[in-house]
C-alpha cells in the first residue's frame, strides 16, 4: 500500500521514499526548474552518481547503487535509475519534415498548458486540422512535445515540409513501416528488481475497484501492475496517443494511454497481459481506481500502451 507521506497529485508528486530537500516542480509557474549548482551537488552525492540527466519530467541517475527502498521521484521529478555504462533514450523520430517557420495549424484558442494533456475536443482539434494537410496513423502528446506518425500510403512528403509548431509545441513526424513505437529501443535494463520491491510492505498493489474515465486521469501519475509471474511493477502516465480506428470508412480515431517504465527491471511476463493498471493512490476518489489492462509491449520496451477505458464505460461494462 502507497506511504502515507506519498503525494501521487500529477506533476509536483512526491514518493515517499523522495528524501530530497528541495522541488525541481515550479507551482506558481506549473513547469520544471533546472537544479542550482549545490541542488546538483546534492543529487549526485546522495545517490554515488555517474551522471544524471534530465529529460522533462524525469530525471535519469546512473549509479552503481541505488537506494533502498527506491524512490519514485526525486526533488518531485519522476526518477529512474540506470546501471553504469547504460544509456536512457526518450522517444525520439525523424525530424526531417518538420519546418518551424510553418505557420501553427491549430487555432490559438485550442492550445493547452505545456505539461498538460488535450481534452477531448483540443484532440478533436488537432486530428481534423492535421488531417487537412496530411494522412495520419496516429498522433502521440507527449508532453511538452508531439509525435505526429504518417500514415505509409501512396503520399510523398519532402523535408520541412510539415509543420515544426502544432498547438504551440515542437512537432516531429515519424513514418513507418514499422510504426513509431517499434522504433524505440528496446532497452530498459534497471537495477531495481520486481522481486526486491515485492519485499516490502508497501509495495502491494490495490485492489481494483472500478473503471476511470480518461477525464478523471491526472497527468503524470504512477501506477502498477501485479502479476504473479512478474511481482509489482511501476508505470508512470506519459502521455495519450490518438490512433486511426481500423476497419471503418471514415478516419475516426481511438484513444489510447502512453505508460513508461519507471521501476521495476525485470521483464514483464506474458502472463501479465491483461492485468489492470491501478492507479496507486489512498485517496477516496482513486483508491482501486483502474486506468487501463496491460497489453504486452515489445520485448524490453520502455513503454507500454493501453486503451483507454471511456467506450468500455459506456458500454455498462464493469469489473467483476
Amino acid at each position: 500500500m502507497p506511504h502515507l507521506d506519498t503525494w501521487n497529485i500529477g506533476y509536483g508528486s512526491r514518493h515517499y521514499a523522495d528524501i530530497a530537500p528541495f522541488s525541481l516542480w515550479d507551482g506558481d509557474s506549473s513547469t520544471f526548474r533546472p537544479p542550482a549548482a549545490h541542488e546538483s551537488q546534492w543529487i549526485f552525492d546522495t545517490f554515488s552518481a555517474v551522471s544524471v540527466n534530465f529529460f522533462w519530467p524525469r530525471i535519469i541517475i546512473e549509479t552503481a547503487t541505488p537506494p533502498s527502498p527506491t524512490p519514485l521521484t526525486i526533488a518531485c521529478v519522476a526518477a529512474i535509475f540506470i546501471p553504469v555504462g547504460s544509456k536512457y533514450t526518450p522517444p525520439i523520430t525523424n525530424t526531417n519534415y518538420s519546418n518551424h517557420r510553418m505557420a501553427d495549424p491549430i487555432p490559438a484558442h485550442f492550445h493547452w498548458p505545456k505539461w498538460q494533456r488535450p481534452t477531448k475536443e483540443q484532440s478533436r482539434v488537432v486530428w481534423e486540422r492535421l488531417g487537412q494537410i496530411m494522412n495520419i496513423e496516429a498522433v502521440n502528446f507527449i508532453p511538452p512535445i508531439i509525435i505526429i506518425e504518417l500514415r505509409h500510403d501512396e503520399r510523398e512528403y519532402s523535408k520541412r515540409s510539415l509543420p515544426g509548431k502544432v498547438a504551440g509545441r515542437i512537432a516531429v513526424y515519424h513514418r513507418g513501416p514499422p510504426s513509431f513505437w517499434e522504433t524505440i529501443p528496446h532497452t530498459r535494463e534497471r537495477l531495481i528488481k520486481s522481486s526486491d520491491a515485492l519485499q516490502d510492505t508497501y509495495f502491494q498493489a490495490h485492489e481494483p475497484k472500478r473503471l476511470l474515465r480518461s477525464t478523471e486521469i491526472l497527468d503524470n501519475i504512477w501506477c502498477t501492475v501485479d502479476g504473479l509471474a512478474s511481482g509489482l511493477v511501476y508505470l508512470r502516465t506519459d502521455g495519450v496517443r490518438l490512433r486511426r480506428a481500423p476497419r471503418l470508412p471514415v478516419p475516426e480515431s481511438r484513444t489510447e494511454y502512453i505508460f513508461e517504465y519507471i521501476e521495476g527491471g525485470a521483464h514483464v511476463a506474458e502472463g501479465v497481459r491483461g492485468v489492470p493498471i491501478v492507479i496507486d493512490h489512498d485517496n477516496d476518489n482513486q483508491l482501486g481506481a483502474v486506468v487501463g489492462f496491460f497489453q504486452q509491449e515489445g520485448h524490453g520496451s520502455r513503454w507500454i500502451l493501453s486503451s483507454c477505458l471511456d467506450d468500455v464505460i459506456e458500454g455498462d461494462w464493469d469489473l467483476l
